[in-house]
């Protein structure tokens, strides 16, 4: 009881903003992460202007299943007040992704767009566009971009609205100028072990080589946060050990 108030209480959104992410934190399931999450924070929020080293897009870079959604989702949670304005999500594998998802912001009144309402997708895009444009002191993730097509649409768009912060989601390593890039790797294999135990504690059925499994796992895994997370829900979810998720993994495996 006293857990799930905790979380309740770490995903509270704000009632005096636009605020709308996919996902709630993790809390203190997100593990191995302090100094990327140190590194945006110097990039995207300390000092006052882009002049003294803010920059205003920052993208994630990395494998898929690394954990780049995650990560920045988490970074929106902890740093949430510090964006009074907006904190808004969209998905863009496409350019025309990025298109439907903008407009989607004032079509689900995430913006508070009332006239936009009813308009085409096309005119809701550029509702989208403009309220960014008018304010100061938001944050928009753009998730996906893994696409040249989609990185070129979000370069576009980031142009058209200097006012916030952008952090971007890609497995595209290059990028231009104007934006930022910072690289994220696979959780350490100690990092990785420490979630599984921890996730699983209350279900999963105990075994005095939990700890060894546990590291086994992490490493079978080759520390992809996404897989790690779907291992812990795995084991919970049917309440089994370590050791017999590792011999189910290693049964399918060997199927492939």
């Amino acid at each position: 009881r006293i857990l799930a108030a905790v979380r309740e209480l770490l995903n509270a959104k704000p009632d005096h903003k636009a605020f709308q992410l996919p996902i709630g934190s993790i809390g203190k399931l997100f593990m191995g992460r302090e100094e990327f999450i140190e590194q945006l924070r110097q990039r995207l929020l300390v000092g006052e202007t882009h002049a003294v080293g803010i920059v205003p897009a920052q993208t994630i870079h990395g494998l898929g299943g690394v954990g780049k959604t995650r990560g920045v989702v988490e970074f929106a949670w902890r740093y949430q007040h510090l964006f009074p304005t907006a904190v808004a999500f969209v998905k863009a594998e496409s350019p025309e992704e990025l298109q439907k998802n903008l407009a989607a912001l004032v079509a689900t009144t995430a913006f508070d767009i009332p006239e936009a309402q009813e308009r085409t997708q096309e005119v809701q895009e550029a509702h989208a566009i403009r309220w960014l444009q008018d304010r100061s002191d938001w944050l928009l993730v753009i998730d996906n971009v893994d696409s040249e097509e989609a990185a070129i649409a979000v370069q576009k768009l980031i142009a058209q609205i200097p006012r916030g912060r952008v952090l971007i989601t890609s497995r595209i390593s290059r990028w231009s100028h104007d934006v930022e890039k910072l690289e994220l790797d696979v959780l350490p294999a100690k990092a990785a072990q420490e979630f599984l135990l921890t996730a699983t504690s209350a279900e999963r059925t105990r075994q005095a080589d939990d700890e060894e499994q546990a590291l086994a796992i992490a490493q079978d895994l080759d520390g992809l946060a996404l897989a790690l997370e779907q291992a812990a829900a795995y084991i919970t979810a049917l309440a089994i050990s370590l050791q017999e998720y590792r011999r189910r993994w290693e049964t399918k495996r060997d199927q492939v």
